[in-house]
């Protein structure tokens, strides 16, 4: 009993460490934009190809790299972009939000996101989904 109990929260400690943030690994975004592909669009339809490793572009050592989804009217068109950006941690900054545009442009939609692939639909990885089991597995265990 006291053995199964121990085991679980190895597996519970295990399972924490694993899914903390790692901040210093790199950000992958999607990068696309329905002028030149409507796999773009919402609900998105794109593939590997437009992943892209976002912190190895040419940024400033103080800015961090994010993903960015925005939503604009060029000429009345809906225009769906994709893409990276570079944020500061002040909060004075209003970020890459916050842009000009011109007259025949209108900003419906802008958000950022700092985790891989955030700017498209919601996924979720094989390793969360394997820890979660896990976990799962070893609390049943403990309660036995």
């Amino acid at each position: 009993m006291i053995r199964c109990q121990m085991y679980a929260m190895v597996v519970f400690a295990f399972g924490c460490l694993v899914l903390l943030p790692d901040h210093s690994k790199a950000i992958n975004c999607w990068v696309c934009s329905t002028d030149t592909d409507q796999r773009c669009n919402d609900p998105m339809n794109m593939t590997k190809g437009a992943i892209e490793d976002c912190s190895r572009a040419p940024h400033s050592a103080f800015l961090q790299p994010v993903c960015k989804k925005q939503k604009q009217r060029v000429n009345g068109e809906l225009l769906i972009i994709r893409s990276c950006a570079w944020a500061s941690d002040s909060r004075s900054d209003d970020g890459p939000c916050a842009i000009n545009t011109p007259a025949n442009i209108r900003i419906e939609h802008c958000s950022t996101c700092d985790q891989d692939l955030c700017n498209g639909a919601v996924v979720i990885g094989g390793c969360t989904v394997f820890l979660t089991m896990v976990l799962a597995v070893a609390v049943h265990l403990a309660t036995y």
